[in-house]
C-alpha cells in the first residue's frame, strides 16, 4: 500500500505541475491527473495505520479525522493566500501546492524507514 500511494504522491506532483503551466488543457489534465492519484490517499493512510497501530481504537480515528480536518481547511488557505499574493494567478498557487505531495512522500518514506527498524 505505501509503494502505491507513494506513486499517486508522485502522480499527483505531476498533475499540479501541469496544472501550473498556464495552457488550459495541460490544466485541466493535471487537475484529472491529481484527483485521480489523490482518491487513494485518504482511504489508504486509514488502512496503513489500522495495520501499524491495530489497538488505535477511536482515538486514532479521531486524531486522523482531526489531522484531515487541518489539512482540508489549512492547504486550500495556503494555496489561496498565495494567489491571492499573485494578484488572483492561480498557476503560482499550483505550483505551490506541489509542497503536500512532497510532504506525502517524506511522511512515507519516515513510515517505512520506522517500519523496517521496528
Amino acid at each position: 500500500l505505501s509503494r502505491y500511494m507513494a506513486f499517486c504522491g508522485v502522480l499527483s506532483i505531476g498533475g499540479y505541475v501541469l496544472a501550473s503551466l498556464g495552457l488550459p488543457l495541460l490544466g485541466m489534465l493535471g487537475c484529472g491527473v491529481c484527483g485521480f492519484a489523490v482518491g487513494v490517499l485518504w482511504p489508504g493512510t486509514f488502512s496503513a495505520a489500522a495495520a501499524a497501530l491495530p489497538a488505535g481504537g477511536t482515538a486514532m480515528y479521531a486524531f486522523l479525522a482531526l489531522a484531515g480536518d487541518l489539512g482540508c481547511a489549512s492547504g486550500p488557505a495556503a494555496a489561496g493566500a498565495v494567489a491571492d499574493a499573485s494578484g488572483g494567478n492561480l498557476q503560482p498557487a499550483m505550483a505551490f501546492s506541489v509542497v503536500f505531495p512532497v510532504m506525502l512522500l517524506v511522511g512515507i518514506w519516515l513510515y517505512r524507514r520506522t517500519a523496517e527498524r521496528g
